[in-house]
């Protein structure tokens, strides 16, 4: 497995991986280096106004882009070999492409923090009354799952009015739903959520320690499923965009976040030794 790395736009060079191990190798020719960059740059301002339209027509061209970007890497360093054989990062952002075929994945740089509830608020990610939806059906020792496959009923219930927009993207969380989705990896993470939300032991780590809160679920999560779960919190995914398939993450965080106990609940829970603390 052949895999190449360029940092900070690879103008310090960067470093190969084989199956021979690790050497550094040195900067690439600026035209080929102005070529990733100019891919990176495309695909940030793809993520960042996340248009279906868009991603259509540009889409196509990025992909034939990254294959040519591929062709002219091995021909300096070798065949590359996975899906991910070569990663490029420069102060806006990068991305990955691999010799399989496949499009591009973009990521963001630098990393930023996990959003807070007033952020998602703020940003029109969820409606304000989720927060009393959600406290309230928990309150009133309603399945969680339940709520979310039956938002409507249960807010009627509670006498809780919630938008439209908030009911369409509880349904797609839904349990019933989970057939329903195209992309694979979405599928995987939601089922991945309802195993979390269900269990109650991972609120506040199940995004961000995907593996080992996989691992003691029971459970087996891909890479990119994970890939996608660390990153999903800081994904422009945040800002409504209007495609349904790319809210789940930012709607499900939201759960959570209304759901995990607090820090000083968590202490009061772990520390019953009757003793004072100074």
């Amino acid at each position: 497995m052949t895999k190449v790395i360029l940092f900070g736009g690879g103008d310090a060079g960067g470093i190969i991986i084989s199956d021979t191990g690790v050497r550094p190798i040195p900067p690439f020719d600026p035209a080929i280096l102005l070529q990733l960059r100019g891919i990176g740059a495309i695909m940030q301002s793809l993520e960042r106004i996340p248009s279906e339209n868009m991603m259509r027509k540009v889409g196509p061209y990025v992909h034939q882009l990254s294959n040519l970007a591929i062709e002219q890497v091995e021909q300096i360093v070798g065949p590359l070999q996975g899906e991910h054989s070569l990663i490029y990062q420069d102060e806006n952002g990068g991305f990955s492409c691999g010799a399989t075929g496949k499009p591009p994945v973009a990521f963001g740089w630098p990393p930023s923090s996990m959003p807070q509830m007033q952020d998602l608020i703020a940003n029109g990610v969820v409606d304000f009354n989720l927060i009393e939806f959600f406290r309230a059906a928990e309150n009133n020792g309603i399945d969680i799952l339940e709520a979310v496959e039956n938002s409507e009923m249960v807010s009627q219930k509670l006498g809780i009015t919630l938008s439209k927009q908030t009911h369409q993207d509880l349904k797609f969380l839904a349990p019933s739903q989970v057939n329903n989705i195209k992309d694979p990896v979405d599928q995987e993470i939601i089922q991945y959520l309802h195993k979390v939300l269900r269990d109650g032991r991972f609120l506040q780590t199940w995004a961000t320690q995907p593996f080992e809160v996989s691992k003691q679920l029971g459970i087996k999560l891909s890479d990119l499923a994970r890939d996608r779960l660390i990153a999903g919190g800081k994904s422009p995914a945040f800002l409504r965009s209007g495609r349904p398939e790319t809210m789940f993450v930012p709607i499900a965080i939201a759960i959570i976040i209304i759901l995990a106990p607090s820090d000083a609940e968590l202490k009061a829970v772990r520390d019953r030794s009757n003793l004072r603390k100074f």
